[in-house]
């Protein structure tokens, strides 16, 4: 724990995630067309957020830089690797804002009979304020001697 902040986060979402940038649905709402989540999505959210919310209890949102570690097992081999619908979900529950995952490790599996989403969220300790030199660009030229 970072003072009343949990270090980690382990949790398995039951059911299968929709493709963010593919569960969109064109809607006609007062002569304007809009792009809404589709039902599917819509009902993950709210299941996958009463998930999220129970496997909390009660502890407080992660703080600082977060990585994401979700092996995602859907039913098929179909749909796109797409954790962003998840991301989404835990915000709010799980840590304040999905900006702060700074990491993703997310797999593809299949389960065709029990889809969900194994998630693990660590804290990651701030970088140092100068990257180490190989991580730096242009690299340092060679002196000559």
């Amino acid at each position: 724990m970072i003072g009343e902040y949990p270090l980690s986060i382990g949790l398995v979402i039951l059911g299968e995630p929709a493709s963010k940038a593919n569960s969109r649905k064109l809607v006609t709402i007062g002569g304007k067309s809009l792009f809404i989540k589709s039902d599917k999505a819509r009902d993950y959210v709210v299941a996958a957020r009463r998930q999220a919310q129970s496997a909390m209890r009660g502890m407080r949102p992660m703080v600082g830089r977060i990585r994401a570690t979700i092996d995602i097992f859907y039913a098929t081999q179909r749909p796109d690797l797409d954790e962003s619908l998840i991301l989404d979900v835990l915000q709010g529950i799980c840590y304040v804002n999905d900006r702060q995952v700074r990491e993703r490790h997310v797999t593809h599996w299949i389960d065709r009979k029990n889809p969900r989403a194994h998630i693990l969220l660590t804290h990651v300790p701030e970088p140092p304020a100068v990257p180490p030199p190989h991580l730096r660009y242009p690299p340092p030229s060679p002196t000559s001697s």
